[in-house]
């Protein structure tokens, strides 16, 4: 019986978690600006973690996409790790890597 009730609530975990990882990367998608281009996404589901990497025009988009990902219910915990001024092509751009939490969709 142990080992059905195991098995029952890996599987409402399972169910549970369906869809998160499409919900996160639309949010993400939604809420990136169009002068920041993102380079690289990686996310540790063991911690429930992630970074990303990217480049803005301009460095205050930086800091206002850090405080708009962290008004949404997905993403918590919201800090730029870094953020590098480089000249690309004559422009100054800044790159950066942003760190967060991802909460699993559903709760609040």
């Amino acid at each position: 019986l142990e080992q059905l009730l195991a098995k029952t609530d890996l599987v409402k975990v399972y169910l549970a978690s369906r869809g998160n990882s499409l919900e996160t990367l639309t949010t993400l998608y939604d809420v990136t600006p169009l002068d920041i281009r993102l380079n690289e996404i990686k996310y540790d589901g063991s911690v429930a973690k992630m970074s990303i990497n990217g480049t803005s025009l301009v460095t205050s988009s930086v800091f206002n996409y850090v405080n708009d990902l962290d008004k949404t219910r997905i993403f918590k915990n919201v800090k730029p790790k870094h953020v590098t001024n480089r000249n690309e092509g004559g422009k100054d751009v800044a790159d950066f890597e942003i760190d967060c939490v991802v909460e699993a969709v559903g709760k609040s």
